[in-house]
């Protein structure tokens, strides 16, 4: 197996590679990606050959990272054979971890979601949770190692749930709209458990309303996407750094 990466990543960076058996290509191959220390996600991961055994994915680095050596390793099982290769780059992306902080959440609210499998595309009604906190402390500052946001959205036996939330940016507009976008874990039983999705949630606030959405996609055939609109709760938080509660 090869593995192809820029010897510096600012952000994101497309990573190639090739596995081969024999000299042969291996179409369908499944290929997952880690680095070391654990800071770059990859998207797809796993990413899956094709016919010529090629594989693409895309390795995202956080908002804040200061250039950082990083050891990038990438695993395949072909006739139950492992095979692994791991290249060194050094990743960035600038800007301000924290440029505010969130207190977000919503329990229960009726939608319709929009998904896409590898059978196609379904419209599904049912029922969502959302929660996310992130940079968010009670003092007046913002603390970067609060980071976790999570979506469940339920319906007659059909789960979708992305977990482990991780934000890759997040940006806020005078206390009243917010987007998070981060890594997350598919659990339930329509997408691959523990695949990783990039998620997008938006919330803005009108009075006493509450317009959110949800995007989400394993940059490959998987996606979820929803709109709706649900009252404001109490917990509710949006400021920058210096406001409190």
């Amino acid at each position: 197996m090869t593995l192809t990466i820029p010897t510096a990543i600012e952000c994101q960076a497309e990573l190639t590679g090739t596995v081969t058996c024999d000299g042969d290509p291996v179409e369908n191959a499944m290929v997952n990606f880690s680095s070391n220390p654990d800071i770059v996600t990859f998207l797809p991961n796993p990413a899956t050959t094709d016919a010529s055994g090629n594989f693409t994915t895309t390795a995202m680095v956080p908002a804040g990272t200061d250039p950082t050596a990083v050891t990038i390793t990438a695993v395949t099982i072909v006739n139950a054979v492992e095979a692994t290769t791991s290249e060194d780059s050094t990743v960035s992306c600038p800007g301000e971890e924290c440029p505010c902080k969130v207190r977000i959440g919503t329990q229960d609210s009726d939608t319709t979601a929009m998904i896409t499998t590898s059978d196609g595309p379904s419209t599904i009604e049912g029922q969502i949770n959302i929660s996310a906190v992130e940079c968010f402390t009670a003092a007046t500052m913002c603390n970067p190692a609060v980071d976790n946001f999570q979506v469940a959205f339920s319906r007659q036996g059909t789960t979708i749930n992305f977990v482990m939330g991780r934000r890759t940016s997040l940006s806020c507009t005078n206390g009243t709209q917010t987007t998070i976008e981060g890594t997350a874990k598919a659990a339930g039983n329509v997408y691959p458990p523990n695949t990783t999705f990039m998620v997008k949630i938006d919330l803005m606030i009108s009075g006493p309303t509450a317009t959110w959405t949800v995007m989400a996609t394993d940059g490959g055939s998987n996606t979820f996407s929803t709109t709706f609109m649900d009252d404001v709760t109490p917990e509710t938080f949006i400021g920058d750094c210096s406001s409190t509660p």
